[in-house]
């Protein structure tokens, strides 16, 4: 069952669950100048994993996520034959140590 199916079986809205801020990590490890994209990838999925009790089938991000306030990349989730956007944001940093906040989009891309 993917995702989005998940969320509709459980009676959650989408919305709900993945809107902006729902999700937060906190990378302790001395990064250096970026957070590899591997490792956001990985983060994205737990995260999401912890919060409807399984992770996608795939997470992707096409770079690595500066350790700067406000830096973003955009992600991509794949499950259940449906890619979705995901957008991650640096909200904290503190040295090279970061904390980011991802949001994934409502609507399957096209």
């Amino acid at each position: 069952m993917g995702i989005m199916r998940t969320l509709v079986a459980t009676g959650l809205a989408v919305g709900l669950i993945l809107s902006t801020g729902a999700c937060s990590v906190r990378v302790w490890a001395d990064t250096g100048p970026s957070v590899d994209k591997d490792i956001v990838a990985q983060q994205i999925s737990a995260q999401l994993a912890a919060k409807i009790g399984r992770a996608p089938e795939r997470v992707s991000c096409p770079e690595n996520l500066p350790v700067k306030l406000g830096a973003h990349v955009r992600c991509t989730l794949t499950d259940g034959g449906q890619n979705l956007g995901v957008t991650v944001t640096v909200d904290q940093v503190q040295g090279t140590y970061s904390h980011f906040v991802f949001a994934v989009d409502e609507h399957a891309m096209p």
